[in-house]
């Protein structure tokens, strides 16, 4: 097993946790003082970390001070780490609200976007000094689930001035001049039997993740989203949307985190599950851009859906998945080959890797 990297896991009930043996061991979150930032009802629910200085993490809390959650024992929305997670300190100068995502700009160092519960855009060009709230129009509740919240930020890999956002439930917005303006797409669309039978039309906006996988020999690029009906695809940056249909390899098709190999495009990692709160769960994986699809063969059964997947640009290679209820999975070889870490956690919303 190769040890040299780090994970960090974002946990709901009990914070950060942090790996710097490759899995081996997991250990509690501390602050500067050496005081542990975690307590028993600390929630996390995104980590992102700076594509110009992996040792730069940061993690996306519930906020007490909210309305909408008045016992998640955070006093900051956001904190963040310089040293690999060793130590953190709060954000300071971020609104209250909830953090679902933190994502970079890797073309300008200091800018990047956040977005929360309810349902809004943040950014900032100077490292987190200043925040301005986007103009990203979504409802503050819906149907199902109360709060809507962003539940991912994409941005196109050569062009990052595109932007793709996904909304639970509020369905997917894109932007194509980093975040000034934008328009609601994935509106009219229909999905076949077997995907399009369990959760219908709301279930196509209730949206989990997105990816924008760049175009290959003249290809377009593409774009995908998952929802608990499956995988819908564009390539006309939005324009028209269609299902894209992920093999029924395994037989439970609720859809969660997708991602993309870094180094080939055409290897796509879903993680996938019986139900939001299930006991079963798989990560499917296209090597040939979902002309066929392959279960991947992990050394234990998964106790829930496949949640969220970390990558680094550092090493390809190096995968890490977790479940939704704790269990977490790491792959050394581009997903060939996989092993489960001895540690479990209470839910994990996401969890990320980065050299020591």
């Amino acid at each position: 097993m190769f040890q040299d990297f780090t994970i960090i896991v974002g946990t709901v009930g009990d914070g950060i946790w942090r790996s710097t043996d490759g899995g081996t061991s997991f250990g509690r979150a501390r602050k500067p003082d050496d005081s542990p930032l975690n307590s028993v009802d600390t929630i996390v629910k995104g980590l992102g970390v700076d594509p110009f200085d992996p040792r730069h993490v940061i993690a996306g809390m519930g906020q007490n001070a909210t309305p909408y959650s008045p016992i998640v024992g955070s006093t900051h929305a956001m904190w963040e780490t310089y040293d690999g997670g060793a130590t953190w300190s709060p954000i300071e100068n971020f609104p209250v609200t909830e953090v679902w995502r933190i994502v970079w700009d890797t073309t300008t160092p200091g800018r990047y976007f956040v977005g929360t519960r309810p349902a809004a855009i943040h950014r900032t060009e100077d490292g987190g000094k200043t925040f301005e709230r986007l103009p990203m129009q979504a409802e503050e509740f819906c149907r199902g689930i109360g709060i809507t919240r962003i539940t991912s930020i994409t941005l196109q890999p050569d062009d990052p001035s595109t932007m793709l956002v996904t909304v639970e439930i509020g369905g997917v917005r894109v932007s194509f001049d980093r975040g000034d303006s934008w328009e609601q797409v994935m509106t009219d669309i229909a999905s076949p039997p077997p995907n399009g039978a369990v959760f219908g039309v709301d279930g196509r906006m209730d949206c989990h993740y997105s990816r924008i996988i760049p175009g290959r020999g003249g290809d377009p690029d593409l774009y995908l989203v998952s929802t608990p009906d499956g995988l819908y695809s564009s390539e006309d940056r939005g324009k028209s949307w269609a299902d894209w249909p992920v093999e029924q390899v395994f037989p439970a098709q609720y859809h969660r985190d997708i991602a993309v190999k870094i180094d080939d495009p055409d290897t796509i990692f879903v993680g996938v599950g019986d139900h939001t709160a299930g006991q079963e769960g798989a990560i499917v994986i296209t090597r040939d851009r979902g002309k066929s699809w392959e279960v991947a063969e992990l050394p234990d059964e998964c106790n829930s859906p496949v949640w969220a997947f970390g990558l680094h640009a550092s090493n390809p290679e190096v995968i890490v998945a977790a479940t939704h209820q704790g269990m977490v999975f790491g792959s050394e070889d581009g997903g060939h080959t996989w092993e489960k870490y001895r540690r479990e956690f209470t839910e994990i919303r996401q969890l990320c890797w980065l050299p020591n």
